[in-house]
């Protein structure tokens, strides 16, 4: 990573490790939350935070729409991603695979009514405008499901899913 401030020239910025600088994943939320496109290379519709998945009693990261209409489980970890972290997002895609447009659109409306979801999204923009203006023009909601991994470095079990996972699309 390089710096630039104030038209000066590029500096290396030293590696880190987000444990070192004290960060949590909430900070990692809060950061794709302000910058989806900056942090995640693309632009993520976010519907739900720390949304709940009672069957496994656990909770969703960050769950967001793609482009697409696809829906995107975003799976945060402070610190090196271990072998369990794929099966675990895994587990929320096939959970989510189950929902249709109403509860997608719950989701939303109870985002949008936290402070992360306010700071995004109009009171007034219902689910529906906002697909239609986020998406493309021929998307179909939650047709798929998509997997993003966040984290500090991966071991190279869980790079091995990965890149298979990836080749079958």
């Amino acid at each position: 990573m390089i710096r630039i401030v104030d038209g000066e020239e590029a500096e290396s910025v030293p590696e880190t490790e987000l444990n070192e600088e004290g960060f949590l994943e909430d900070n990692l939320r809060e950061w794709i939350l302000s910058k989806p496109i900056g942090v995640l290379g693309e632009n993520i519709m976010i519907i739900g935070r720390e949304v709940s998945v009672s069957v496994f009693k656990d909770r969703i990261d960050l769950l967001g729409i793609d482009r697409e209409g696809n829906v995107v489980i975003i799976e945060l970890k402070r610190g090196t991603m271990k072998g369990s972290d794929d099966f675990q997002g895994l587990k929320y895609a096939a959970f989510a695979s189950q929902w249709g447009y109403d509860e997608l659109r719950n989701q939303f409306n109870r985002f949008k009514q936290t402070r992360w979801g306010e700071s995004l999204y109009s009171e007034d923009i219902e689910f529906n405008e906002k697909l239609n203006e986020f998406c493309n023009e021929d998307y179909a909601l939650n047709k798929d499901q998509r997997i993003i991994l966040v984290g500090e470095s991966i071991r190279e079990r869980l790079g091995m899913v990965i890149q298979w996972l990836s080749e079958r699309d």
